[in-house]
């Protein structure tokens, strides 16, 4: 269900009241039981309208906020603890986004240009969590520095199941056992000479890269190709993630991975990194791969 151009979301439920499925005695009115998927962009949501939503924490999964004039999510948002998805692109006065639900799965947040503040403390509160998007967010790097790699990168909240990030930066983490530094290429190998031999059921893949983009006008759109090939040319890993856009430099590309394989045993590695790009103006300015044990 969309709510997009909606000149009052009040009046938008007072419409669902009136309608003939809504109105049986039995039923009562919760907006995430109606409306699981709610998608209100471009609409100017006020805080009493939010409160209207307030009584379904449990079934509300999907929220698109992208596109609204919304400043802030409310203090309490983390009680909607049947949200997944959330989509707040594009949210040019969007200043903060307070402690997130427990069980969101993806959030995204390309271009809010005004967003300076992200609180959560460890990644390992939210278990569910697979993909967060602050393409383009750049304010939210000049106001939290490094405390926004912690939040996001630190090897101690990568958790058990895949989870990728973006988010502007130009460091790749200092754990990161190999790394390489490029100029300009959209293509990166990364050999690990030595004899590998890993229990993968407690190991885990981490590969991360800086991503560089042209003084160009436009949006750059990009995706980041990554494998990982043993000394017999067997495609051990490889996986094509998200579709991200750019519209400038620099930002920092994380994604981890849980392994399928349960042994691992190899003279060599071969990781590489491939930029998937519509314009030439997309590129790596470096890559790293790590290695990490299950704790």
């Amino acid at each position: 269900m969309s709510a997009k151009g909606c000149v009052s979301l009040a009046i938008f439920l007072e419409e669902a009241r009136r309608s003939p499925w809504f109105n049986t005695p039995e039923t009562l009115f919760h907006v995430g039981t109606i409306f699981p998927a709610l998608i209100l962009g471009n609409h100017v949501l006020t805080e009493s309208e939010f409160l209207i939503q307030r009584d379904c924490p449990s079934s509300l999964r999907f929220l698109d906020l992208s596109g609204s004039a919304i400043v802030s999510l409310p203090t309490w948002f983390n009680t909607f603890v049947g949200l997944k998805d959330l989509y707040l692109n594009g949210c040019n006065q969007l200043e903060e986004i307070p402690e997130l639900p427990p069980n969101i799965k993806e959030v995204a947040a390309d271009g809010c240009t005004s967003l300076e503040r992200f609180q959560f403390n460890n990644i390992k509160d939210l278990p569910m969590l697979e993909w967060i998007e602050f393409s383009n967010c750049h304010g939210l790097r000049e106001n939290m520095g490094d405390d926004l790699q912690i939040c996001l990168l630190s090897e101690g909240h990568l958790k058990d199941h895949q989870y990728s990030c973006i988010f502007p930066g130009n460091k790749i983490p200092d754990y990161f056992s190999y790394r390489k530094e490029l100029s300009n290429t959209n293509w990166c190998e990364i050999d690990i000479n030595e004899p590998v031999h890993l229990d993968l059921e407690n190991t885990r893949f981490a590969f991360s890269a800086i991503i560089g983009i042209e003084d160009v006008q436009g949006v750059s759109d990009f995706r980041i190709l990554v494998e990982i090939i043993n000394d017999i040319g067997q495609h051990i890993y490889s996986h094509r993630p998200y579709m991200y856009s750019l519209v400038s430099s620099d930002h920092v590309w994380l994604n981890y991975h849980v392994s399928n394989h349960s042994q691992l045993k190899t003279d060599n590695l071969r990781v590489i990194f491939t930029c998937e790009k519509h314009l030439k103006s997309v590129f790596f300015k470096s890559c790293g791969f790590h290695l990490m044990k299950r704790k």
